[in-house]
C-alpha cells in the first residue's frame, strides 16, 4: 500500500474561522447589538469559532525546540 502525505488544510481552516466571525459582526450589527457589547460579544463568538473549526488540533505550541532540556525554567 502505497501511503500519501495529508493534505494541508490550515489554510482552509483559517478562512472559516475569519468568515465565521465577520458573519457574527455583520449579525451583530443588524440585530441592533448594543455597540459597547459588540466587541465582547465577537470576542467570544471568535473564540468558540476557533474552538469549532480547530477542535484538538490547535497547537499548544509551536516551538521546535519545546523538548530542549536546557529551555527548561
Amino acid at each position: 500500500m502505497d501511503l500519501q502525505p495529508a493534505k494541508d488544510r490550515e489554510p482552509l481552516r483559517a478562512a472559516a474561522v475569519a468568515v465565521l466571525i465577520a458573519a457574527m459582526t455583520v449579525g451583530a450589527a443588524l440585530f441592533g447589538v448594543a455597540a459597547e457589547a459588540r466587541p465582547v460579544l465577537i470576542g467570544a463568538f471568535g473564540m468558540v469559532a476557533v474552538t469549532v473549526v480547530y477542535g484538538c488540533r490547535a497547537p499548544a505550541d509551536d516551538r521546535h525546540d519545546r523538548d530542549d532540556p536546557g529551555l527548561a525554567g
